[in-house]
């Protein structure tokens, strides 16, 4: 006789396998910049000028976390530290923001901003040495924009040097496809995906324990 055909239960992002991912909300984002932000030295390096300075410094930063969030993210991957940008990466971010500049922000000014920024912070698992992980990011993110536009003379207000940095980041093409990461997340996230996953979960969870 021939095989009765099983009816499946609809599918569901709830019961699937990527399930424990959590997605970035507007308030997520709001909160991770402020944890991120305190954890840096950047109050008072923003604030030289006046605290007016930083108030504005910090809310063009705020606006653009999310974005920020997508580049860390990006170069984090091609580096071998889990959840941190180890200096290759950050240098080929460096380079791509056209940052480096004979006069302006020397090797040296790239060099000093990577290892200042990887030593603050609490130390452990997830901060590890001589690699940056999110909230130094940021702050050596910040450094090189202020090194290089504000100290430089070219912006006068330290909001103004981040936005030039912002400009720059959005301008490399890698970046930029990052900002579909809800149309990428519509094509991964369905039952035939997810039955793959879910076949060979423990192989996988055997490669990443490894890895």
């Amino acid at each position: 006789p021939p095989k009765r055909k099983v009816t499946r239960a609809p599918w569901s992002l709830a019961t699937s396998s990527f399930a424990p991912y959590r997605v970035d909300t507007a308030s997520s984002i709001k909160a991770a910049f402020e944890v991120d932000y305190g954890l840096t030295h950047l109050s008072k390096l923003l604030g030289s000028p006046n605290a007016a300075a930083e108030d504005r410094a910090k809310l063009v930063l705020k606006e653009s976390y999310e974005f920020l969030k997508l580049a860390f993210k990006h170069y984090a991957m091609a580096s071998t530290e889990v959840f941190a940008v180890g200096w290759n990466a950050y240098t080929d971010f460096v380079i791509s923001c056209n940052l480096p500049d004979p006069q302006r922000l020397s090797r040296a000014d790239v060099d000093m901003a990577f290892f200042s920024s990887s030593t603050i912070g609490p130390p452990g698992p997830r901060n590890p040495k001589k690699s940056l992980c999110r909230f130094q990011f940021l702050d050596a993110s910040v450094r090189l924009a202020m090194k290089r536009y504000y100290a430089s003379g070219d912006v006068e207000e330290p909001a103004d040097a981040i936005q030039r940095l912002l400009t720059n980041i959005e301008a490399i093409p890698s970046i930029e496809t990052l900002k579909d990461v809800g149309d990428l997340h519509d094509r991964i996230w369905r039952r035939e995906t997810d039955d793959v996953v879910k076949k060979h979960l423990d192989l996988l969870k055997k490669v990443y324990d490894k890895w």
